[in-house]
């Protein structure tokens, strides 16, 4: 049984166990979002949150899959990500489920983390709960065609002629390639916790470089004085407003390291050799051809500008990103 079959990971997962002679049962809250089909797919309509559906789409089965969240949801969306988890294990053991295979986040669990990080980490304890075996893979950024970080993050390379790094925002992800960590959730993997990634630890700077020079893009990096993820994040919403809802829980986690601390993957999976970033950015070819184009002079200026009239930090830095942007072109 697989949830989020109409996600980045769970499409992928669904095709991939279908190739392989399985049949799956999804459910999903809206199938008319399903674009394809398959003759050992079967489709329940349901939502995650509703004991009676999800208790439907398990009968019979004996593994279900977990790969659901509520970034596009309200800032409600911890609670509502906690509800549907507890849903899901409850009807899980009702069923007889035999096994839960889950798709978390990486991060420290001995810190404060941002509220997106935390409730992944609380979705995988309450899945817990009733006893049932659960494989929990805590995974960072996902590099493949569709996933939105990915996404988010090509567009950024695609309309920004040079990217800030503040001295207080150099934490370190691990990004995987999407058929890395397939290989990994299609695997028999015993009860546990695993943390997963590419051989690769990245700024998120440097991850912007990275993808640029994979496409091709020449794009500079300005070191600035230590800024409020505040700032960045709106000034993400003017550059990328489409990501807007989704992009905003993502910025409040980039002060956290989501880096591989546990190596038991290494040991119990050895079968699966992650590629690294370039290698990965090369497999998907960059940052695509997407319609977003680099954005003018103008408009950053402008952007700037609105930044501004908020937040004295970006006063004080004005004249350095202006005297940038001249090299473009006069403001």
């Amino acid at each position: 049984m697989l949830t989020g079959i109409t996600g980045f990971v769970g499409e992928r997962l669904a095709k991939v166990l279908l190739d392989s002679g399985l049949r799956v049962r999804a459910l999903v809250r809206n199938p008319a979002r399903l674009t394809w089909s398959h003759p050992g797919l079967e489709v329940v309509k349901g939502d995650v949150r509703e004991a009676a559906q999800v208790r439907e789409a398990m009968e019979g089965c004996s593994r279900a899959y977990y790969l659901v969240h509520g970034l596009a949801e309200d800032s409600a969306f911890e609670h509502e990500e906690a509800r549907a988890a507890q849903v899901f294990a409850s009807s899980c053991r009702l069923a007889g489920i035999k096994k839960i295979i889950y798709l978390g986040g990486l991060g420290d669990t001995t810190v404060s983390l941002s509220p997106h990080l935390r409730s992944r980490h609380l979705t995988g304890d309450i899945l817990r709960i009733p006893g049932i075996p659960v494989t929990e893979f805590r995974a960072s950024i996902v590099i493949g065609r569709g996933s939105t970080s990915f996404a988010i993050l090509s567009s950024l390379v695609r309309r920004l002629p040079f990217f800030v790094e503040p001295r207080n925002l150099k934490a370190e992800c691990q990004p995987i390639h999407v058929d890395d960590l397939l290989s990994y959730l299609i695997a028999d993997a015993p009860e546990g916790i695993y943390e997963i990634g590419g051989p690769d630890r990245v700024t998120y700077a440097e991850l912007l470089l990275r993808t640029a020079r994979a496409s091709g893009l020449s794009r500079k990096l300005i070191p600035v004085p230590p800024l409020e993820v505040l700032i960045l994040k709106e000034a993400f919403e003017l550059i990328c407003p489409e990501y807007s809802k989704v992009g905003g829980h993502l910025f409040e986690s980039l002060v956290h390291p989501t880096v591989v601390t546990h190596h038991q993957a290494v040991i119990d999976f050895p079968q699966i050799r992650p590629v690294g970033v370039d290698e990965a950015l090369r497999i998907e070819g960059g940052a695509g051809e997407e319609q977003a184009r680099l954005l003018s002079p103008a408009h950053l200026a402008e952007v700037i500008r609105m930044l501004e009239s908020r937040f004295d930090a970006v006063k004080v830095l004005k004249p350095h990103f202006f005297s940038f942007l001249g090299r473009f072109s006069s403001i």
